[in-house]
Protein backbone atom coordinates (compact mmCIF):
# COMPACT_ATOMS: atom_id res chain seq x y z
CA UNK A 1 0.00 0.00 0.00
CA UNK A 2 1.36 3.50 -1.01
CA UNK A 3 0.60 6.70 0.68
CA UNK A 4 -0.61 9.20 -2.16
CA UNK A 5 3.09 10.80 -2.31
CA UNK A 6 4.84 8.00 -2.60
CA UNK A 7 6.45 6.87 -6.18
CA UNK A 8 6.43 3.18 -7.21
CA UNK A 9 9.53 3.38 -9.36
CA UNK A 10 11.54 2.31 -6.39
CA UNK A 11 9.53 -0.98 -6.24
CA UNK A 12 11.47 -4.10 -7.54
CA UNK A 13 9.00 -4.93 -9.73
CA UNK A 14 8.50 -1.53 -11.43
CA UNK A 15 12.37 -1.30 -11.91
CA UNK A 16 12.46 -5.15 -13.20
CA UNK A 17 9.38 -4.23 -15.80
CA UNK A 18 11.73 -2.76 -18.58
CA UNK A 19 13.67 -5.53 -18.61
CA UNK A 20 11.17 -8.28 -18.59
CA UNK A 21 9.65 -6.41 -21.41
CA UNK A 22 12.61 -5.64 -23.50
CA UNK A 23 13.52 -9.35 -22.84
CA UNK A 24 10.28 -10.76 -24.46
CA UNK A 25 10.16 -8.42 -27.57
CA UNK A 26 13.80 -9.27 -28.36
CA UNK A 27 13.26 -13.09 -27.60
CA UNK A 28 10.40 -13.36 -30.66
CA UNK A 29 12.05 -10.27 -33.02
CA UNK A 30 13.60 -13.22 -35.09
CA UNK A 31 13.08 -13.58 -38.73
CA UNK A 32 14.89 -15.93 -41.14
CA UNK A 33 16.25 -14.38 -44.30
CA UNK A 34 17.07 -16.88 -47.41
CA UNK A 35 19.47 -19.22 -47.65
CA UNK A 36 23.44 -18.94 -49.11
CA UNK A 37 23.99 -22.51 -50.43
CA UNK A 38 23.50 -24.53 -47.45
CA UNK A 39 23.94 -21.72 -44.68
CA UNK A 40 20.48 -19.73 -43.24
CA UNK A 41 21.24 -15.93 -42.96
CA UNK A 42 19.48 -15.55 -39.72
CA UNK A 43 17.93 -11.47 -39.56
CA UNK A 44 16.06 -10.11 -36.65
CA UNK A 45 14.15 -6.33 -36.85
CA UNK A 46 13.72 -5.34 -33.21
CA UNK A 47 11.83 -1.77 -32.97
CA UNK A 48 12.76 0.25 -29.57
CA UNK A 49 10.57 3.39 -28.60
CA UNK A 50 13.57 5.46 -27.64
CA UNK A 51 16.30 7.22 -29.26
CA UNK A 52 19.47 5.19 -30.33
CA UNK A 53 21.42 7.20 -27.80
CA UNK A 54 18.81 7.13 -24.85
CA UNK A 55 19.15 2.83 -25.81
CA UNK A 56 22.40 2.49 -25.44
CA UNK A 57 22.85 4.55 -22.40
CA UNK A 58 20.14 2.45 -20.18
CA UNK A 59 21.88 -0.09 -18.01
CA UNK A 60 19.05 -2.79 -19.65
CA UNK A 61 20.22 -2.49 -22.89
CA UNK A 62 24.05 -2.80 -22.34
CA UNK A 63 26.08 -3.70 -25.50
CA UNK A 64 27.26 -7.18 -24.02
CA UNK A 65 24.05 -8.10 -23.76
CA UNK A 66 23.49 -7.23 -27.14
CA UNK A 67 26.46 -9.45 -28.70
CA UNK A 68 25.58 -12.14 -26.36
CA UNK A 69 21.79 -12.05 -27.98
CA UNK A 70 23.28 -12.46 -30.97
CA UNK A 71 25.83 -15.19 -30.50
CA UNK A 72 23.07 -17.17 -29.01
CA UNK A 73 20.51 -16.62 -31.77
CA UNK A 74 23.40 -17.15 -34.35
CA UNK A 75 21.90 -13.64 -36.05
CA UNK A 76 23.97 -12.67 -38.96
CA UNK A 77 22.01 -9.02 -39.28
CA UNK A 78 20.03 -7.49 -36.68
CA UNK A 79 18.20 -4.24 -37.70
CA UNK A 80 17.02 -1.63 -34.47
CA UNK A 81 14.50 0.95 -35.82
CA UNK A 82 13.64 3.47 -33.35
CA UNK A 83 10.67 6.05 -33.08
CA UNK A 84 10.38 8.65 -30.32
CA UNK A 85 9.88 12.45 -30.22
CA UNK A 86 11.79 15.15 -29.71
CA UNK A 87 11.62 17.93 -27.14
CA UNK A 88 9.34 19.89 -29.29
CA UNK A 89 7.02 17.29 -29.81
CA UNK A 90 8.34 15.98 -33.86
CA UNK A 91 8.21 12.84 -34.57
CA UNK A 92 11.83 11.55 -35.30
CA UNK A 93 12.84 7.75 -35.95
CA UNK A 94 16.63 6.38 -36.53
CA UNK A 95 18.05 2.84 -37.18
CA UNK A 96 20.97 0.94 -35.88
CA UNK A 97 21.99 -2.06 -37.97
CA UNK A 98 24.57 -4.72 -36.60
CA UNK A 99 25.76 -7.04 -39.63
CA UNK A 100 28.08 -10.12 -39.29
CA UNK A 101 31.90 -9.24 -40.43
CA UNK A 102 31.47 -11.00 -43.34
CA UNK A 103 32.00 -8.62 -46.25
CA UNK A 104 29.08 -9.93 -48.96
CA UNK A 105 26.62 -9.37 -46.35
CA UNK A 106 27.70 -6.35 -44.91
CA UNK A 107 28.52 -4.69 -48.31
CA UNK A 108 24.73 -5.90 -49.12
CA UNK A 109 23.11 -4.72 -46.32
CA UNK A 110 24.77 -1.32 -46.37
CA UNK A 111 24.69 -0.69 -50.09
CA UNK A 112 20.89 -1.81 -50.06
CA UNK A 113 19.79 0.30 -47.18
CA UNK A 114 21.72 3.64 -47.87
CA UNK A 115 20.21 3.51 -51.67
CA UNK A 116 16.25 2.60 -50.74
CA UNK A 117 14.54 5.80 -51.79
CA UNK A 118 11.65 4.70 -48.96
CA UNK A 119 13.68 5.15 -46.14
CA UNK A 120 16.16 8.31 -47.23
CA UNK A 121 18.97 7.13 -44.34
CA UNK A 122 21.27 9.50 -43.54
CA UNK A 123 24.51 8.38 -41.44
CA UNK A 124 24.75 9.22 -37.79
CA UNK A 125 27.87 9.65 -35.82
CA UNK A 126 28.49 6.07 -34.10
CA UNK A 127 30.51 7.79 -31.32
CA UNK A 128 27.52 9.65 -30.22
CA UNK A 129 24.91 6.99 -30.53
CA UNK A 130 26.27 4.13 -28.54
CA UNK A 131 29.13 5.11 -27.31
CA UNK A 132 28.48 8.04 -24.09
CA UNK A 133 26.15 7.48 -21.75
CA UNK A 134 25.67 11.00 -21.37
CA UNK A 135 24.96 11.02 -25.03
CA UNK A 136 21.18 10.53 -24.16
CA UNK A 137 20.96 13.54 -21.93
CA UNK A 138 22.89 16.09 -24.41
CA UNK A 139 21.15 15.34 -27.18
CA UNK A 140 17.34 14.98 -25.81
CA UNK A 141 16.33 17.90 -27.37
CA UNK A 142 18.21 18.19 -30.19
CA UNK A 143 18.20 16.19 -33.64
CA UNK A 144 21.17 13.67 -33.59
CA UNK A 145 23.62 15.14 -35.79
CA UNK A 146 24.27 13.67 -39.46
CA UNK A 147 27.35 12.59 -40.85
CA UNK A 148 28.84 10.30 -43.67
CA UNK A 149 30.56 7.44 -41.44
CA UNK A 150 31.94 3.89 -42.50
CA UNK A 151 30.90 0.88 -40.17
CA UNK A 152 32.23 0.72 -37.24
CA UNK A 153 33.40 -2.96 -35.29
CA UNK A 154 30.80 -3.91 -32.89
CA UNK A 155 32.47 -6.66 -30.58
CA UNK A 156 34.54 -9.28 -32.59
CA UNK A 157 32.26 -10.94 -35.36
CA UNK A 158 30.27 -8.03 -36.21
CA UNK A 159 30.45 -3.76 -37.90
CA UNK A 160 27.62 -1.56 -36.91
CA UNK A 161 25.92 1.71 -38.48
CA UNK A 162 23.55 4.06 -37.34
CA UNK A 163 21.40 6.17 -39.73
CA UNK A 164 18.54 8.94 -39.20
CA UNK A 165 15.55 7.84 -40.85
CA UNK A 166 15.02 10.97 -43.77
CA UNK A 167 11.38 9.57 -44.12
CA UNK A 168 9.89 9.87 -40.95
CA UNK A 169 6.95 7.95 -41.86
CA UNK A 170 8.68 4.92 -43.13
CA UNK A 171 8.63 2.10 -40.27
CA UNK A 172 9.52 -1.11 -39.56
CA UNK A 173 6.95 -2.80 -42.03
CA UNK A 174 8.93 -1.18 -45.00
CA UNK A 175 12.18 -2.20 -43.77
CA UNK A 176 11.65 -5.46 -43.49
CA UNK A 177 11.02 -6.28 -47.04
CA UNK A 178 13.29 -4.21 -48.26
CA UNK A 179 15.82 -6.18 -46.21
CA UNK A 180 13.98 -9.26 -47.34
CA UNK A 181 14.83 -8.94 -51.05
CA UNK A 182 18.80 -7.77 -50.06
CA UNK A 183 18.93 -11.35 -47.99
CA UNK A 184 17.54 -13.02 -50.62
CA UNK A 185 20.40 -12.11 -53.65
CA UNK A 186 23.36 -13.51 -51.12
Amino acid sequence: ELSDNQQITHLPFVQSLPATLGEKKLSHACIRGSTQSSNVVKVGLVTVPLRLSAFFASSIYPIKDIQDWLADRDLSVLGIPTTFRNQKGKGRREQFWIVKADKSIAEKVWQGLESSEVLELKGLDLSKVAGSANAAEESEGEDAEEVTSDEARFGESYVARAYKWGNASATRKQTAPILRRLMEGL
